[in-house]
């Protein structure tokens, strides 16, 4: 469920998941204020102080750091430049909607802790141990979702299986964080489960989504990139099977839930460091990239567009969706 909210107040637009949600057809809710919408207790308790506070503040929430790390730390300042502009041009992981709320800090939490393993891989230093333990206990804690997240750093693991006495505070760690959620963790599962038909038929088709949250042109130049990157990565490094999962378990939760493609954030992640490894051999890539994001972030100060919109081709609104892309 997500929506886009204007600096007047009134929608600017709702996923078909939303409205069906709240009882609603997508175009009766465009150009009306949240406050006609849901009841009067729920708007003055819940939504028009985090409303107030998104209007006030304006600031956008975004992992691009955690990103540029990962990717500094596996292939040098060039990928980290290129990673940290795909990333920053992707309204799911650099925006000020819903998403910032839990993906966007799982997003960051696990790539933060791929930067910090990559910088010590053999975890020479108790600090790293001690760093990686808490962040891992961080993300944990803060959705189920990254319990399988994280494991994607198995591969990581498994490369230091020589230092098992280094991976055990890890461990605790990770199954510390898991405890909070071990009471109802099988009943989330279960009701993820049971909702596969009505995902299915409330959220927009697959390829509609990827247009809605980065555009035809640049899911493709991302995906072009990844591919690229994949083709070139040296797959006796562990961390290239950290990256390539966290591209591959996107679609198996994707087929499992078929929940929305906001719920699977760090697939961003995954096309940003892979996209970064194609183009780490020379500046000219990563520099044409960063300039890419210095023309999408002047274009959404300069045009009115929905937050999470607006790259360089951005979708425009008709009949309650974004239908069509303008130049």
């Amino acid at each position: 469920l997500f929506a886009y909210i204007g600096g007047d107040g009134c929608y600017q637009y709702v996923s078909r998941s939303y409205a069906d949600f709240y009882g609603y057809e997508q175009n009766e809710l465009i150009g009306r204020q949240p406050e006609q919408v849901f009841d009067e207790e729920t708007y003055k308790q819940v939504i028009e102080p985090n409303l107030n506070k998104c209007l006030e503040t304006g600031k956008p929430v975004n992992a691009v750091a955690g990103i540029g790390l990962a990717a500094r730390n596996l292939a040098g300042p060039r990928a980290a430049l290129a990673a940290a502009s795909i990333a920053g041009m992707s309204p799911m992981l650099y925006g000020r909607s819903r998403i910032a709320w839990y993906h966007v800090p799982e997003t960051a939490l696990l790539t933060g802790a791929l930067g910090l393993w990559l910088a010590d891989r053999r975890l020479e230093r108790r600090r790293t141990v001690a760093a990686l333990g808490l962040v891992l206990l961080l993300a944990v804690t803060l959705r189920p979702s990254a319990l399988l997240w994280t494991a994607t750093l198995a591969p990581m693991a498994l490369a230091l299986r020589d230092r098992w006495t280094r991976l055990v505070p890890l461990a605790l760690c990770w199954g510390l964080g898991a405890l909070v959620h071990a009471g109802g963790l099988l009943t989330y599962a279960e009701q993820k489960i049971d909702s596969r038909s009505r995902y299915a038929s409330l959220v927009d088709p697959i390829g509609q989504q990827l247009q809605q949250h980065f555009g035809l042109v640049p899911i493709l130049l991302f995906a072009l990139l990844a591919v690229w990157g994949l083709a070139r990565m040296r797959w006796r490094d562990p961390a290239s099977w950290v990256v390539a999962s966290w591209l591959a378990l996107p679609l198996v939760l994707l087929v499992a839930f078929m929940a929305g493609i906001d719920n699977h954030t760090p697939l961003v992640a995954g096309l940003a460091v892979a996209g970064a490894w194609a183009l780490r051999g020379s500046w000219v890539g990563p520099g044409l990239l960063a300039a890419l994001f210095a023309v999408h972030h002047a274009l959404l100060q300069l045009v009115a567009q929905p937050p999470g919109q607006g790259w360089l081709l951005p979708p425009v609104q008709q009949d309650g969706t974004f239908s069509q892309l303008r130049p």
